[in-house]
């Protein structure tokens, strides 16, 4: 009998991503990553006056902003290894801010979704199971990771190898971020003026990384699919979406979806690192 190889998800799943920490050094470096960032954040709180309770709350949201940035970038810049560890960096100048867990975990498979980095075509059972989690995330969290997701949802359905689910996907998050947004009010809140300017700047030459981003090199987790340059350039998309909504919440919001934004920093610190190389 075959044994289970972890590599090979796309077998079974058009959303799940293997991490072989084994097989891939990589791979092996933010698993060790990952809980030693959030325990010197746990330290670091206990060393300035915090309480017990308060540093495993800083390690918890440190840990995870690391993990989730990575994983994003992971996605959206599948040539560049060193960009996903870019932007698992970037997160920590504003850890351990508090963050909105179930949002940010409904939309990584979200920009699988839209991406397919993976390589199969999901199917509806789990257009489904992103659906369930963006109604978590609207109820707990608020609308906003729904309304994004509507973007996704109609890039997907216009992008090659569309499904009809997707203009499920399309009426469901809409509906979904009107739930949210009557549960969870979002109060308009104007960003101070370094988190402004440092948002519309990081926008701004993100848009230009999206357009500049029209193929790549790498095949998707199935080895026989190549990866689609305009699905990944709407995944990065999606993450701007993200951002760009998030400063309606003002620097607390922002802070809430730090992850997405660290995705951003390093895809663009990897961009910039390439340009002057050349």
């Amino acid at each position: 009998m075959q044994s289970f190889n972890p590599n090979e998800l796309y077998r079974y799943t058009a959303l799940g991503r293997a991490i072989d920490p084994i097989n891939y050094r990589s791979n092996l470096y933010i698993v060790l990553l990952t809980p030693a960032a959030g325990i010197v954040a746990g330290l670091v709180t206990l060393l300035n006056g915090g309480d017990l309770g308060a540093a495993v709350a800083a390690g918890f949201f440190t840990a995870a902003a690391v993990f989730i940035a990575w994983v994003y970038t992971r996605d959206i810049d599948p040539d560049y290894n060193a960009s996903a560890f870019l932007a698992a960096a970037a997160t920590l100048v504003t850890a351990p801010a508090p963050l909105v867990i179930i949002s940010l975990a409904a939309l990584a498979p979200m920009l699988r979704v839209v991406s397919r980095i993976v390589g199969p075509v999901p199917r509806l059972p789990e257009y489904i199971g992103v659906l369930v989690l963006l109604g978590i995330a609207s109820v707990l969290d608020g609308g906003l990771v729904a309304l994004a997701a509507l973007v996704g949802f109609l890039l997907d359905a216009r992008l090659p190898q569309a499904t009809r689910w997707a203009w499920i996907g399309v009426g469901m998050s809409a509906a979904l971020a009107v739930v949210g947004f009557v549960l969870q009010p979002l109060v308009i809140t104007l960003p101070s003026v370094p988190y402004l300017l440092l948002g519309l700047g990081l926008l701004v030459a993100f848009g230009w990384a999206i357009w500049s981003s029209r193929s790549f090199t790498s095949t998707c987790d199935d080895p026989m699919v190549t990866v689609c340059g305009e699905r990944i350039q709407a995944a990065m998309g999606v993450v701007a979406a993200v951002c760009l909504l998030s400063m309606a919440g003002g620097d607390a919001l922002m802070q809430a979806y730090a992850p997405a934004w660290g995705s951003i920093v390093g895809v663009l610190l990897w961009r910039a690192k390439l340009l002057i190389a050349r």
